[in-house]
């Protein structure tokens, strides 16, 4: 008598019907290991800004690093961004020598708005040759950009509370701040609408996860102290009495 060699077809079926499960279950929790390991290289990069961004101040005494890349491209200063300003000394803080450029983009960013064209689509709003140079933005109570001079934080002895103050975030992927160097933390927290509502339309507060514009969307936090944190949006704050970007006020 013969033995069977070959599948039948229903067993054939049963075969693909367990792959395709086993895939249903797998995906999604690789997805889940690739963001999170794209969320820890951008915590890196953040911690690296914040090392050459002390370095920059023990040089011009005790004085925080600016910001020239304007939303909307309006009034662009190259020479201010801090970008360009802090690349020597990110480049000395590498403990092979060599030196290398600052790492602008994060790993999470999937922004349009990258490269030359046609590879990245302009910036509304912006002119038609600016592009997206950098994933990070500073808080502009942190530098000359706050439009009040009462808000303005220029040295880092003006800060009380460094370690709860926040000073890096990562810009939205898309809209008229997709191309600045800075947002405008000094006009989020004015209750209405809420903060998390208008810090969506220029950070990209759910870059790690959560939905965009509501107060549990999550992304990296760089602080001034130089350590990051990962949380959700509401854990900075939720008033104009209680924030993590007024230094004033921060807890």
């Amino acid at each position: 008598m013969r033995s069977r060699s070959a599948f039948t077809l229903i067993e054939l079926l049963v075969v693909i019907a367990i792959i395709a499960l086993l895939l249903g279950i797998l995906l999604p929790s690789l997805s889940r290991a690739q963001n999170a390991a794209r969320a820890v290289t951008c915590m890196n990069n953040m911690r690296q800004i914040e090392t050459a961004h002390w370095a920059y101040m023990s040089d011009f005494n005790d004085s925080m690093v600016d910001v020239g890349l304007a939303h909307a491209g309006a009034h662009q200063d190259e020479d201010r961004t801090w970008i360009k300003t802090l690349q020597d000394y990110y480049q000395n803080s590498q403990d092979s020598g060599q030196g290398r450029e600052i790492n602008a983009r994060s790993a999470l960013d999937d922004s349009p708005h990258w490269g030359p064209a046609p590879a990245g689509l302009p910036i509304a709003g912006a002119p038609t040759n600016q592009r997206r140079r950098t994933s990070y933005g500073l808080n502009d109570y942190l530098t000359t950009a706050a439009p009040l001079a009462s808000q303005r934080h220029a040295k880092m002895s003006q800060v009380p509370r460094p370690a709860a103050t926040v000073h890096v975030f990562i810009m939205a992927f898309e809209g008229d701040f997709a191309g600045a160097d800075h947002a405008h933390a000094t006009g989020w927290f004015r209750n209405n609408p809420p903060a998390h509502v208008l810090a969506a339309r220029q950070v990209q507060t759910n870059a790690v996860s959560g939905e965009p514009g509501t107060a549990e969307a999550t992304s990296n936090w760089g602080f001034l102290d130089g350590h990051v944190e990962q949380v959700p949006f509401s854990d900075l704050g939720n008033s104009p009495t209680f924030n993590k970007f007024n230094p004033d006020v921060s807890p």
